[in-house]
């Protein structure tokens, strides 16, 4: 057989693999307890209420989710009508459990570009939240109506990557058997 159909054939095969059989890392959550509502309202780059709409997964390797949010009320960060939040897939790895329909205070940190919260900060059900609501005071309601889109889903990202690695095989088969002729 032609080394570069070998060396092509080597390489689909190693790279199915590892998107196959990838290994998540497994992690134990501990958080120092929270700090007052004050003190984590300095610390986080976004605070505000409101309303879960939906929630993706998210991610090949480390898992997440993307919870949709449409705000009620912000005390710190952007004044956008729907907010995006990223938070760990299992609360093993600190993630925070959100649920579809309900309401919550969010204390988010920017990380990357992206906000993302988890089960060490103060976010909370809105309904458990009083010392927080009384502590952060009136807030500022929302004030843009900008559409928000969430981002590929876990399985949508190994759909088009399946495609990918078919398109490749294909294009590498394609190469040998015209360089064969």
């Amino acid at each position: 057989m032609n080394l570069l159909l070998r060396a092509g054939l080597v390489f689909l095969l190693l790279m199915s693999i590892a998107l196959i059989y990838q290994t998540n890392t497994a992690l134990a959550c501990s958080c120092v307890p929270n700090p007052d509502p004050e003190a984590a309202l300095k610390n986080a780059d976004a605070v505000f209420s409101g309303k879960v709409t939906e929630i993706t997964r998210t991610g090949f390797i480390e898992k997440s989710r993307a919870v949709k949010i449409e705000t009620q009320t912000i005390w710190k960060g952007s004044k956008n009508k729907h907010m995006l939040i990223y938070t760990a897939e299992q609360s093993a790895s600190c993630g925070y459990e959100f649920a579809v329909g309900k309401e919550y205070i969010i204390y988010a940190y920017d990380h990357d570009g992206e906000l993302h919260t988890g089960l060490c900060s103060r976010t909370a059900l809105l309904k458990d939240a009083g010392e927080d609501l009384h502590a952060l005071g009136k807030g500022s309601p929302p004030d843009d109506n900008q559409s928000l889109n969430m981002p590929l889903s876990s399985s949508e990202q190994w759909t088009y990557s399946g495609i990918g690695t078919v398109l490749l095989a294909g294009t590498v088969l394609a190469v040998v058997r015209r360089r064969k002729r």
